[in-house]
């Protein structure tokens, strides 16, 4: 037998539930990403990075990437405002500290293929500076610093890599 309030008491459960949710309603619950990340050719900028609590990129592109409202626009605008078809990897690192990073995402250092230097708490929203070389920036609330020697992997080369789905 199914009782008539059987709607008003599935409800009820329901309605008790929303507030174990992290997120407001219909929004995604969105999970903390890992990402690998070079501070300049052979981590030559991890110092001062550290120093200032900050991931930047450059590859001499001087355009704020907030103007780009998706993928597509920003890998078509990259090729006509350079004059030049930009490497895919420079332009998914370009869409990858502007939009795809959030806060709370973590931030592993590398240098070379072999060694990490440090992580941290990604602490801020993309935002462009035009001071120094590397425009494109976020805060990031570093954790470490050190040397850790990764013998057993091979880490990729690419200056910024989402390496959350490789949990080995």
């Amino acid at each position: 037998q199914i009782s008539n309030s059987i709607e008003t008491e599935i409800n009820n459960v329901i309605n008790s539930l929303f507030p174990l949710f992290n997120s407001s309603a219909g929004e995604a619950i969105i999970e903390k990403q890992y990402w690998l990340f070079a501070p300049g050719a052979e981590a030559k900028d991890w110092n001062e990075f550290y120093e200032k609590g900050i991931m930047a990129i450059s590859y001499s592109f001087r355009h704020d990437l907030k103007m780009f409202k998706t993928q597509k626009d920003l890998y078509n605008k990259y090729d006509d405002l350079t004059n030049s078809t930009g490497k895919m990897n420079t332009k998914r690192a370009l869409l990858d500290i502007s939009q795809t990073i959030k806060k709370g995402d973590v931030v592993i250092v590398k240098k070379g293929n072999h060694e990490c230097l440090g992580y941290g708490l990604v602490s801020s929203d993309y935002y462009y500076s035009e001071s120094g070389n590397y425009p494109h920036q976020r805060q990031v609330d570093w954790k470490s610093n050190g040397v850790w020697q990764i013998d057993n992997h091979n880490l990729p080369l690419k200056t910024l890599t989402n390496i959350t789905e490789y949990t080995d």
